[in-house]
């Protein structure tokens, strides 16, 4: 946290929205929350439970992506007569090539 301000980390909405999970994830209530920012801090313990929500979050759209693109593979390979099919591949393409651009 030290490249943001406290501000910055500790009154975002998702961090605000994520404190009573993770207080009621270690046995405790929302009202039992003090904001601390030290070492040991509750704050920190929020910002990690965050962490955890954010990187569950990315591994489920890393898996979507790749299912798309696993659809987008087999359609080349095997072709598809549907003109539905067809329309849903392009833009599951145009979609991965704007995510690709985006990274």
């Amino acid at each position: 946290m030290a490249a943001y301000s406290y501000k910055e980390v500790m009154y975002r909405e998702d961090f605000q929205a994520a404190i009573e999970p993770a207080m009621k994830s270690m046995g405790f209530e929302a009202k039992d929350y003090e904001g601390e920012a030290d070492y040991d801090g509750d704050g920190w313990l929020v910002a990690a439970f965050l962490l955890e929500q954010k990187d569950a979050e990315i591994a489920e759209l890393e898996a979507a992506i790749q299912a798309a693109k696993n659809v987008v593979r087999e359609h080349d390979r095997v072709g598809s007569t549907s003109a539905s099919r067809r329309a849903t591949i392009i833009t599951l393409r145009e979609a991965l090539y704007r995510l690709e651009r985006e990274k």
